[in-house]
């Protein structure tokens, strides 16, 4: 390394050079300015304990420097034999100084490494102690390797203005170990500029600065992402007093698109290969596609790598052929010695999904044929984990919210409490984790936009009471108007002292672009969810440790519960990936940091708390229309789809009302029996590892039925449920009343249709939901064969319900089939009339599943009946027909007060008439049958 030192007229604001600058005019006073340093290492010595005692010892002894004995004093001092920077002439009581080397000679004693280690570390006193003197500046990363500077370096630098103000804005503990580096670290950027005063800072200096360490950042691997952490938290001290000159952290600008799209493929010479020139073109414009498909910068960046390595291959392999599709087919041909899949096998182990992505480009270029498809090696289908996104239940949510509220978890954040008005709150926590998480508990939005809520217009107090929320809207394309929700909840008023500290703590927080400004009516917003390190919105990840760490502390207290209360059984949320460990105690969750919470694993994901309150207030009897309005939804499709398994009617239309109804109802019967079975005897099959999970699913009986891929499938066949249940943990499972979901995503076209799903994993523990969902399909058969068979009698031609039926029987096949498997000999009575009876099934001692025909109405009213008992969702159309039914039955008898009942609650319709029937004296022999099955029913369920 050539280290020198290069003589200026002038310091610049940054030394942007790798050398040392010394002002010209000091060239020649190399020994005055020595003997001024030595002055200074002797008054240290003598005021700063533990500091240079072999000169404060000396100097005990021989109070003059020319009578100084001791030799290693005298060569600290650069008076000596060792190393000799100035000779001290002393006669007739008068001291002569005379320069025995030159600056650029000092400079090859700091730079040689094979130098004694004390003449390196007086070097790097004595520059330190010039720019101090502002006649030195440092070069901003080329330090002398293997050295290791003294602790006393900061010393012999005068505090200044700049100084002063990033030691108060790093708050530097007085523990000498971290004192000493980051201020070591501070004065290592510092002294490679003139500022002393804090107006001397301007935004382009810090600009050269960060450059110049983002490219010796790559040399060094990162090694100097510490140093170069000063100067974002430079920009975020001088934003924060005010400097409206200062940008913002280039290092916190999230979102950038630039992800070198015409740079990753500059290595491709079209000159020397002119065919690649169409498909070099191709892919620098497909990385505007992939922006375009919404795909995240990581999943753009595997998209191009892969592209990038489909060049390689042809510059090697076809370096002269004009790429077209004969030549794509042909790349793709098995028999082919370098056919592209057998190539990329022998360079990676990921070589299926490097093709899958290759394949996809060279689709987007019109160069991929079925004949070239035919050719893809297929594999087992890919399963893809679905997030469990069932809503929390009501004694967790409370749990948790009481965690939040009295005990939040820690999350390692450097802030300072006495920088503004902290009364309020108790907790070392940074407040801002808690009250995130908070917010996100109680108004089911979307985890972006809680991150993005804005201090300045999402909250609207009066008279220091927090009136309304508004929520910056998202997602929606084209909704115009912004979400206004009342605030009813008491817990949230806690924002009011939190926005006052907000804006005391970042007095000037510079305005963000809101990431979705095409659905947003701000296009700007002032973060009220960041940390004092960055002043933009908090990042997903953080967020979601956050939630990740609310999640094991409530897991470690009903662990705690359960042992103190002696059970074995208790929910598990929230574990270990295998080979890993759990935490032993909230203590120990508290010190952990960020990165080992990737060893954990949690049952709900963020999104899960939208699904929760969303779920909740409706169930909790609050109108569709003002839950849309909580959620941002804009139709009730997709809330009533997606987010909960029933359709009630509006009751109330104030969101107070359902406060304290909000986490009412029990869990149903049979899913509580599925979630016991699960969060014990599976739980602890799994827990125990190696084959103990695959057999406890086997001496349950439960299994999962083979089904067949679509047409055209580039796979082999479908993973089975049973199978993939086996690598996650149980707790992840979704528990259904006619069996179990491994919570991966539907495969295509078995969207909401069980019966033919190959991950459904089922069995005779499930044998009442599998009877009541075939049941609700036969039903729902019947129904819509009855109205064809009327349409095609008026002359109609109705396709799409032809279809339906056609998808209908197929499900109902799936039931079938499901059933059989569970009992091989399933009887049959009697036999259907051509669409006016219906078959229903039912149990009996001598199999689990037999089938008798009964009236349709009959039909309804069994199926409903059963469900009810078993506590699983209701056919709604076969509900009303009943309700109607019931209704006109009441008005017969004149009964009043059961009209009023049937039309407030439709389920009333089924006690109703089950009283109507039973009590009536019936000759009817079907009628005889449906009273007989109603009394084995009640003995089963008993």
């Amino acid at each position: 390394m050539n280290l020198e030192i290069k003589f200026v007229d002038e310091l610049p604001p940054v030394n942007n050079t790798t050398d040392f600058l010394l002002l010209k005019n000091s060239k020649n006073d190399i020994a005055s300015l020595w003997y001024e340093f030595l002055q200074k290492i002797i008054i240290l010595s003598v005021t700063q304990k533990d500091c240079f005692k072999t000169i404060s010892n000396a100097l005990k002894e021989n109070m003059q420097l020319h009578e100084l004995k001791r030799s290693h004093a005298r060569d600290l001092l650069g008076i000596g034999d060792k190393l000799s920077v100035i000779d001290i002439i002393h006669s007739d009581g008068e001291s002569k100084l005379v320069p025995l080397v030159n600056f650029r000679e000092l400079a090859k004693i700091y730079t040689n490494p094979n130098e004694e280690i004390f003449k390196q570390m007086m070097m790097d006193r004595f520059f330190v102690f010039l720019y101090n003197k502002s006649i030195l500046l440092y070069p901003i990363v080329n330090k002398t390797k293997n050295y290791s500077r003294p602790s006393d370096w900061s010393l012999f630098v005068q505090n200044t203005e700049v100084l002063d103000f990033i030691n108060r804005r790093y708050d530097i503990k007085e523990t000498s170990n971290i004192k000493t580096f980051q201020l070591n670290a501070i004065i290592s950027v510092l002294c490679s500029t003139t500022w002393k005063k804090v107006e001397d800072i301007k935004d382009k200096d810090i600009t050269v600065l960060e450059d110049i360490f983002k490219n010796a950042e790559k040399e060094t691997k990162g090694k100097l992402a510490y140093t170069s952490s000063i100067l974002t938290e430079l920009r975020l001290a001088l934003i924060d007093v005010g400097r409206a000159d200062i940008s913002k952290p280039k290092a916190i600008i999230r979102n950038e698109k630039d992800y070198s799209k015409k740079r990753k493929f500059n290595f491709i010479d079209t000159v020397t290969y002119p065919h690649l020139e169409y498909l070099k073109d191709k892919a620098i414009g497909y990385y505007d596609i992939l922006v375009n498909d919404g795909l995240a910068a990581s999943t753009i960046q595997g998209e191009q790598t892969a592209v990038v390595n489909f060049f390689h291959y042809l510059m090697k392999y076809y370096p002269d052929s004009k790429i077209d599709i004969k030549v794509v087919e042909e790349i793709f041909e098995p028999n082919n010695p370098v056919n592209l899949y057998e190539i990329l096998s022998t360079k990676q182990s990921s070589a299926q999904a490097t093709l899958n992505k290759i394949v996809k480009f060279l689709v987007y270029c019109d160069l991929f044929s079925m004949k070239a498809k035919k050719n893809i090696p297929k594999r087992k289908s890919k399963v893809s984990r679905s997030p469990y996104r069932s809503a929390m239940p009501k004694d967790m949510i409370v749990h948790i919210l009481d965690i939040i509220k009295n005990r939040p978890p820690l999350l390692k954040t450097t802030w300072d409490r006495n920088k503004a008005d902290i009364s309020w709150w108790k907790f070392e926590v940074y407040p801002i984790y808690p009250l995130m998480m908070l917010f996100g508990y109680y108004i089911p939005v979307r985890g972006e936009q809680v991150r993005n809520l804005c201090r300045a217009k999402s909250f609207i107090i009066k008279e220091d009471i927090l009136q309304t929320l508004v929520i910056n809207t998202d997602k929606n394309v084209n909704r115009k108007e912004l979400q206004e929700i009342p605030c009813v909840w008491d817990d949230l008023q806690i924002f009011v002292p939190f926005l006052k500290w907000h804006k005391e703590y970042y007095k000037n927080i510079p305005l963000v672009k809101y990431h979705n400004d095409v659905n947003s009516p701000w296009e700007d917003i002032e973060p009220l969810f960041n940390t004092p390190q960055y002043l933009e919105p908090i990042a997903q990840k953080t967020h979601y440790a956050y939630h990740k760490k609310l999640l094991c502390q409530y897991q470690l207290e009903i662990i705690e519960k359960a042992k103190s209360e002696k059970k074995d059984i208790y929910p598990v949320i929230a574990w270990a990936k295998k080979g890993k460990k759990f935490f032993e105690s909230v203590l120990e969750l508290n010190r952990c940091s960020i990165k080992r919470l990737d060893d954990i694993e949690i049952m709900y994901d963020l999104h899960s708390l939208r699904v929760t309150g969303a779920t909740r207030y409706l169930e909790s009897g609050l109108g569709i229309k003002v839950v849309m309005m909580l959620t941002g939804h804009t139709t009730p499709d997709t809330l009533l789809r997606v987010y909960v398994n029933l359709t009630l009617d509006e009751k109330k239309d104030k969101l107070k009302s359902a406060i304290k109804n909000i986490y009412f109802g029990e869990p149903k019967e049979l899913l509580e029996s599925t979630a016991d079975l699960i969060s014990g005897e599976l739980v602890d099959a799994y827990e125990k590892g190696g084959d103990r999970l695959s057999d406890a699913l086997k001496q349950n009986h439960l299994f999962s039925l083979e089904r067949q891929l679509p047409e055209g499938s580039t796979f082999t066949k479908y993973t089975p449920g049973i199978e993939i249940a086996t690598r996650n943990h149980p707790s992840t499972w979704s528990p259904l009343v006619h069996g179990l979901c491994p919570a991966v995503t539907c495969p295509d076209g078995r969207e909401h249709k069980c019966s033919l799903c190959p991950y459904l994993i089922t069995g005779r523990f499930f044998a009442n939901g599998i009877a009541s969902k075939a049941n609700q399909a036969l039903a729902k058969f019947q129904r819509d064969s009855l109205q064809k068979e009327e349409e095609e009698k008026k002359g109609y031609k109705n396709s799409a319900l032809a279809n339906s039926l056609e998808l209908q029987l197929e499900e109902i096949l799936g039931w079938w089939e499901i059933i059989e498997k569970i009992d091989k000999k399933p009887s049959t009575k009697g036999k259907s009339d051509g669409g006016k009876n219906t078959q229903i099934i039912n149990k009996n001692e001598a199999s689990i599943f037999a089938t008798d025909t009964y009236e349709t109405e009959l039909t309804y009213l069994a199926n409903a009946y059963d469900a009810k008992m078993i506590g699983v969702e209701q056919d709604i159309l076969g509900l009303k027909i009943l309700t109607i039914k019931a209704i006109k039955v009441a008005n017969a008898n004149k009964d009043n007060k059961a009209i009023s009942l049937l039309a407030q609650d439709e389920n009333s319709a089924i006690d109703y008439l089950m009283s109507h029937y039973t009590n009536k004296q019936i000759s009817s022999n079907g009628f005889k049958k449906f009273i007989d099955y109603v009394k084995n029913t009640k003995s089963i369920t008993k």
